[in-house]
């Protein structure tokens, strides 16, 4: 049975009185209450048995405090006010449950260790609260500097959590409702997960955990940390500098980030568009059902999706990725780097010096590429494609209805094809066939390179559509086959197998990869030729050759053919063997010679069977075995067909001298061959040039005396083992500019090898470039071009197996490597391939900025005062003028490239100088290549100097310098602010005329150049009160009248006012008198004026520029230097002196 408060211990009786003055609502006691569950208990609780207890409205002392021993439910059926109260401050939240059916209230240095259910919460000031806090109808008030350590509850009201501190950040475990929504203030943290209607953040919010808004939106000022996916029913706005740790998605509308804001994951507005602003970071894919929109040097790690709308990258924006605008278009603005392709519903707009890593595609409409840009692939537009100045497609470009123009100074290394004209700039180049398939006017500006031109449909090349000059040779169209064969000789015991290649031209040198299918023919007197796969041939389009068996099985000669099904050819078919011409000559035994591609250098297995036909069938069986044979074994050059070296079999060089490092000679060697039982000889053979070489096999000595002949004739492909790059530069490079590397074709042994480039097609390599940093989320990769470097492009002048290269540039700040690889993939077609690198740590080169851009926003309007602060830009850019991303000094980029620059002035340097420490730029204020300062200052030695243009320089640690870019000027003007003596009625304000001037090397002016001036309220001083007769008076005061700035002073083409509202008196005494005036320009509390101490403390204005020699004309110290505030004297209801007559007093509005 429950105690009643009588019973209870006299020790308590304090505590009883305390709450029976609160229930009577009288003032409770000085003293502090200890009240205990089980035990003393507030007077409007009672126990209602095992650990439960029933209160009615319960209200506590700032000081009380109340303990639990074991467990404690606790009911309130009215309100519960704990005020500043300790609550189970020593126990664990889970032993004490507290139901409220009003409102919970709770005070500063507030205690509450409990699981706390109420129909609401308002907590006021810092709370700690051990337990979850839940509302049951109402809303869930946190105070400033709050703890909670369990979770915030509601069903429908509202959580708000008050602003914190950056030193005490207001704090809940996690935030739940159904429909409520959650707002947070300022410097508010959830640990964990924020799961309610909606949310409403401030700055500087941290979320632990996911943030999702189960009905409608969520939205954050700026610097909020959300460690989690955010999702919303509607939209999600995240201010500048946001950082979150997983995917946004919206189900309903958009996704808005401001700038400098980082995403780790993907962005997904299911309803409709998703807007970056700049600088900001997104680590995976964007997909929006309307358009995207990302700001200014934007980085997307992933691919960019609008559904139904349009694409636009703002400018320097960089795209891991491809861009897909289903319904419109796409805008990629200047700087944009985009690793994927381009497909838009509509148009495909490119702005100046951007990269495309893959095609671009504009399905309905046009594409135009503005200057400075690379693409990758192709460019197909259903509309006219507009190629801009300086432009580098690699693959072709192509109007499906429309025309195509080529701008001047660009480089198309595929085909043009156009509906109708086709137009190039001078000194453009097409390197491979541009094409008018409607006849259209085709008009070529000289100097233009292109390689062919026809006018027609595919299949057709007329010229007549070409007007002016140049006029190009015809496009590639197929002329012949043409047969090949190492050798020209087979056996009729095996398949000898031709190649068919379809060629351009009447020599081959241009091949046709339009597709050819045909027959391959050959025939003999006598000869019976079998097909064992058939003599059918198909070289599909996009390949050049086939391969084709055949086998005569009578000794002889049989010529060899193709005969051409689609397209027709112009010319008949043509052999690389036989005399005479396609001659191929088969015999019944001989040597069947086989060699495997290989590496120069390496030693290799020939395999010499010496096969002869069966006697009961077509195939071959072992002329003879295990027996030694004198073979006369001689080599000569394929292709190249001449070469420095001779191979070298069992170690016997295969010339007369019998030296490696001589040339084949025809003449060879007699080597004895050992043949086993299955009449296989396999000697070794090392080659340590490249090419393709043949050897000639005949039987000799005793067996060629008793006239057993047997010949055979092999080739072998042998390949360059590696490539090697030297010669890089030693120093750094600006960003841009050319370079030189030495690329050298080596053997497996290091050498050279000199056939190398010597091929009848000459093989090249492909040159590539690997950034090795910086690395991170901002890093760009930048552009890299010259010789040998693109999708189809091959450094091909090798001499003696040597070739440099000397117009390298990479267009970014940092280090690299250069990898070079064979450019066919395929050594003579032998599928050998052979690559180097010039290593993985940046050892090709490092790269600096090329010069910098130095950009001067004045300190007022359109001029700067000397001693001014005025605002700096410092752009880092390449040659080509493109900004340098790289050049970073944030933790985008690893490591910080980034330089402390040096601010000098460059015209009118003598006048003055920087103020110590204004004319340095750290390192750590340069983002992806721009670096701003509001901090230089330029100060004339003399304040009486007339005005001049100073021109600014910025110059880094590495020497990268502005000189000879763009230098911003200082237009500086020596300038003070003057103030003149007010006198007026006492019936109303006063205004004081105050003038903005500078000093023309005569005399101080108007400055009405000067609309930026403003005073604060708080730099003016008032002191010194005088009554009508002089004395010093505290009868009256007056005060600054704000102006329509809420300023003292604006100034307003150089002039302005102080006004000072009219006197309010203190006694009955007249408020009339005087009032001394100074306005405080600099940063301390107090004036530098000239009128008499002691003066009231300011807050200086910070504006010392505009001081000058106040006071001299009165002997006030320190006048030699122009280091004054200026001041006035402000005269209510007293004459001037100068006007010689009185004010007299009337009732004025």
């Amino acid at each position: 049975m429950a105690r009643t408060p009588a019973a209870r211990p006299r020790a308590r009786l304090t505590a009883w009185q305390a709450w029976a003055a609160l229930a009577l609502g009288m003032a409770s006691p000085a003293w502090a209450a200890v009240y205990t569950f089980p035990g003393a208990l507030p007077v409007a609780c009672v126990s209602t048995g095992s650990g439960t207890y029933s209160c009615t409205t319960v209200t506590l002392a700032a000081a009380d405090t109340v303990n639990v021993v074991g467990s404690a439910d606790v009911r309130v059926t009215g309100n519960l006010d704990i005020k500043g109260s300790q609550v189970n401050a020593s126990g664990a939240a889970a032993n004490m449950k507290v139901t409220v059916s009003g409102t919970m209230f709770a005070s500063t240095g507030a205690t509450f260790n409990a699981n706390i259910t109420a129909g609401n919460v308002a907590s006021s000031g810092a709370v700690n609260y051990g337990g979850s806090l839940s509302t049951t109808t109402g809303y869930l008030n946190i105070g400033q500097g709050s703890r909670v350590t369990g979770s915030v509850n509601t069903t429908s009201g509202t959580i708000t959590l008050s602003s914190g501190t950056s030193s005490n950040y207001t704090t809940v475990g996690s935030a739940n409702s159904a429909s409520g929504g959650l707002l947070l203030n300022s410097y508010n943290r959830v640990l964990g997960e924020s799961r309610v209607g909606h949310v409403s953040g401030g700055d500087y919010n941290v979320l632990g955990g996911p943030v999702t808004a189960l009905n409608t939106y969520v939205s954050f000022s700026d610097h909020v940390t959300i460690n989690g996916n955010v999702s919303a029913q509607s939209y999600v706005f995240t201010g500048h500098y946001a950082n979150i740790t997983g995917n946004i998605t919206s189900t309903q509308l958009q996704v808005d980030t401001a700038s400098h804001s980082t995403v780790t994951g993907s962005i997904t507005a299911n309803g409709t568009y998703v807007n970056l602003g700049g600088y900001t970071t997104v680590g995976g894919p964007i997909t929006a059902q309307t358009y995207v929109d990302t700001g200014s040097h934007s980085s997307i790690g992933g691919d960019i999706t609008s559904r139904t709308s349009y694409i636009d990258t703002g400018h320097g924006t960089s795209v891991t990725g491809s861009l897909l605008a289903g319904g419109t278009y796409i805008d990629i603005h200047s700087d944009a780097r985009v690793t994927g392709s381009l497909t838009a519903k509509t148009y495909v707009s490119m702005y100046d010096n951007g990269v495309v890593g893959g095609s671009i595609t504009a399905q309905t409409s046009t594409v135009f590429i503005n200057d400075g840009n690379s693409v990758g692939g192709n460019v197909t537009a259903a509309s006219w494609a507009k190629i801009d100045d300086y432009t580098t497609i690699f693959g072709d470009v192509t109007s499906t209805g429309s025309y195509v123009y080529i701008s001047t100074h660009s480089t198309i290394n595929g085909n043009v094809t156009a509906a109708t004209t086709v137009s190039s700039g001078t000194d453009s180049r097409i390197l491979q066939c541009a094409r008018s398939t409607g006849s259209s006017t085709m008009d070529f500006n000289s100097p233009t390179l292109v390689a062919g031109a026809c006018c027609g449909a595919a299949g057709t090349c007329g010229k007549s559509c070409i007007s002016g000059s140049p006029v190009p040779p015809s496009c590639r169209s197929f002329d012949h086959i043409a047969v090949q064969h190492g050798t020209g000789t087979g056996l009729t015991c095996a398949p000898n197998t031709v190649t068919l290649v379809a060629c351009a031209d009447s020599g081959c040198s241009t091949l046709y990869t339009g597709g050819v299918s045909g027959n391959l023919t050959a025939a003999g007197t006598g000869i019976t030729v079998n097909f064992p796969a058939g003599a059918g041939f198909n070289i599909p389009a996009g390949a050049s050759s086939t391969t084709v068996s055949f086998q005569p099985v009578t000794a002889g000669k049989v010529t060899v053919g193709a005969q051409t099904a689609s397209p027709t050819a112009s010319s008949g078919s043509t052999c690389n063997f036989g005399s005479p011409s396609c001659a191929f000559t088969v015999a019944d035994s001989g040597f069947d010679i086989a060699v495997p591609a290989h590496t120069s250098g390496t030693s290799q297995t020939l395999s010499i069977a010496a096969v002869q036909k069966s006697a009961t069938s077509t195939a071959c069986v072992p002329a003879f075995g295990n027996v030694v044979k004198t073979v006369a074994v001689a080599c000569s050059y394929s292709n190249p067909t001449s070469g420095q070296r001779s191979p070298v079999v069992n170690g016997v060089a295969l010339n007369t001298s019998g030296a490696a490092s001589a040339a084949c000679d025809g003449t060879g060697q007699l080597l004895s061959l050992s043949f086993n039982g299955s009449g296989v000889a396999t000697p070794s053979l090392i080659y340590s040039d490249v090419g393709k070489l043949t050897l000639n096999l005949s039987l000799a000595g005793s067996d060629q005396a008793s006239g057993l002949n047997m010949t055979g004739t092999g080739s072998v492909v042998v390949a360059p083992a590696a490539f090697t790059l030297t010669g890089s530069p030693t120093t750094v490079v600006g960003a841009g500019s050319p370079f030189a590397v030495t690329v050298s074709a080596v053997n497996a042994e290091g050498n050279v090898t000199p056939n190398f480039g010597r091929e009848t097609s000459p093989e090249g390599v492909r040159l590539s470039w690997t950034r090795a940093s910086p690395t991170g989320a901002g890093a760009s990769a930048g552009t890299f071009t010259g010789t040998g470097v693109g999708a189809t492009a091959a450094l091909t002048s090798f001499v003696n197996g040597v070739a440099t290269v000397s117009d390298l540039a990479w267009t970014e700040v940092g280090s690299g490597d250069i990898t070079s690889t064979l450019a066919s993939g395929s050594y003579l077609a032998s599928g050998l391939s052979a690559s180097g690198t010039t290593g993985s740590t940046g050892a090709a080169l490092r790269s600096v900025p090329h010069h910098f851009d130095v950009g001067v926003t004045q300190g007022c309007g359109s001029i700067t005062y000397s001693e001014q602060p005025f605002r700096v830009t410092i752009t880092a850019r390449n040659a080509g003028n493109g900004i340098t991303l790289n050049y970073n000094g944030t933790a985008a980029t690893t490591p910080a490239l980034s330089k402390q620059v040096t601010l000098s002035a460059t015209t009118n340097a003598s006048l003055g100088s920087f103020a110590p420490g204004s004319a340095t730029v750290p390192a750590g204020n340069f983002l992806a290549g721009v670096a701003t300062v509001t901090s230089p200052v330029f100060a004339f030695t003399s304040k009486l100097t007339a005005p001049a243009a100073v021109g600014i320089r910025a110059v880094d640690a590495d020497g990268v310098s502005s000189l000879g870019a763009v230098e911003g000027t200082v237009q500086l003007r020596s300038g003070r602010l003057r103030i003149t003596n007010a006198f007026g009625t006492e019936k109303r304000a006063l205004t004081a005329p105050v003038q903005a001037q500078y000093w023309t090397s005569k005399a101080w002016v108007l400055n009405s150049l000067d609309n930026c001036t403003r005073v604060p309220l708080a730099a003016v001083s008032l002191g010194g009160y005088l009554d009508a007769k002089g004395a010093s008076t505290s009868d009256w005061h007056t005060a600054v009248v704000p102006d329509a700035n809420g300023k003292a002073i604006s100034m307003v083409n150089g002039n302005g006012t102080l006004t000072l509202e009219a006197p309010t008196a203190h006694t009955a005494r007249v408020p009339a008198g005087s009032v001394d005036v100074s306005i405080n320009l600099g940063s301390a509390a107090s004036d530098a004026s000239c009128l008499p101490a002691p003066r009231p403390d300011t807050t200086g204005a910070a504006q010392g520029w505009l001081r000058a020699k106040f006071g001299s004309s009165n002997g006030c110290a320190g006048v030699a230097e122009f280091n004054r505030d200026p001041s006035m004297r402000a005269t209510f209801g007293v004459y001037a002196p100068e006007l010689k007559r009185l004010i007299y007093s009337a009732e004025v509005p």
